[in-house]
């Protein structure tokens, strides 16, 4: 019985000391209840490790009625000009080369945390492919509900180790490409584009649940909102090279069918021709994105096009 016990509190112990750590680091502020580490630290860094993990758990802190969901692409819009626009504080739960079955799945879990009341969903064509799948809602859904997960999740290992190498040390996660931005920009076209249209299949599934989205949110009085987020015209002309032009113009006919409100940029115009509108191929500059907010939250569409 002593061995047992002694064995026990072997094994335990450093589980503990690590709940304790856990307790107080709180890389993704899960528990919010102590404050020694700065918040810049944890934005450079543990938002950096898992964007959506962060965002996921800020709502889930603190729920509201307005959201924004997408990728990389619509993390970009300035939520603070939005705020400034509506009138309405706006969440966000965005997650890097999200998937178009997590934003549905997104939408739904966030209703099921708090009644929305309008959603801006950034979506493109390069999402609208049967092969363009991934699940990483559910973990999400099962760190939420379960502290443990959290607390042992590797996601946390890892932002408390850049956390704490970032205060001692002074080094953050490195988010920038590894390269010069006319590089990045050519692997962007060739890599990228041939990753996402080289394999396409017209999903017909995922055409199915976006439309039972429209539903569930007209029935449930949420303004829905849906922008086809821009990319260079560059980028577009390798959709071109791989034959897929037709699969685009049915993605957009599909999009103007639904109840919700869709607003098109990614077509000829003058964000899409120019270079400088642009970071890399597919991610406008931050001149673009207060264009976009100031059109779609400001009800004063220019270039953006509804469908």
């Amino acid at each position: 019985m002593h061995k047992f016990i002694k064995k026990s509190i072997i094994f335990f112990t450093p589980l503990a000391v690590w709940g304790i750590v856990i307790l107080l680091i709180d890389p993704f502020n899960y528990f919010n209840i102590f404050n020694i580490i700065p918040k810049k630290l944890k934005i450079d860094n543990a938002r950096s490790i898992n964007l959506l993990l962060y965002q996921s758990i800020e709502f889930n802190n603190s729920p509201n009625e307005y959201l924004i969901i997408g990728d990389s692409r619509t993390d970009i819009l300035p939520r603070d000009k939005i705020e400034l626009i509506s009138g309405n504080y706006y969440g966000s739960l965005c997650n890097n080369a999200a998937k178009l079955n997590e934003i549905i799945d997104l939408v739904y879990m966030a209703n099921e945390i708090n009644k929305l009341k309008q959603v801006g969903i950034g979506i493109n064509f390069n999402m609208f492919n049967e092969y363009g799948y991934a699940d990483r809602v559910s973990d999400i859904k099962n760190i939420l509900s379960n502290p443990l997960k959290y607390i042992y999740g590797r996601n946390t290992l890892q932002a408390c180790y850049y956390i704490l190498r970032s205060a001692f040390f002074e080094q953050d996660v490195i988010s920038d490409p590894p390269m010069a931005k006319e590089q990045f920009w050519k692997w962007i076209l060739e890599i990228k584009a041939t990753h996402w249209y080289g394999r396409y299949k017209f999903p017909i599934k995922l055409l199915k649940d976006l439309k039972g989205l429209d539903t569930y949110c007209f029935e449930n009085d949420i303004t829905l909102t849906f922008v086809i987020m821009p990319h260079n015209r560059e980028f577009h002309d390798r959709l071109v090279e791989f034959g897929l032009e037709e699969d685009e113009q049915k993605f957009k006919s599909s999009m103007g069918k639904l109840k919700a409100t869709v607003v098109d940029y990614d077509y000829d115009n003058d964000i899409t021709r120019f270079k400088r509108n642009f970071d890399d191929p597919i991610h406008y500059n931050s001149e673009i994105a207060n264009l976009i907010v100031n059109e779609i939250w400001g009800n004063n569409l220019i270039i953006g096009k509804k469908l």
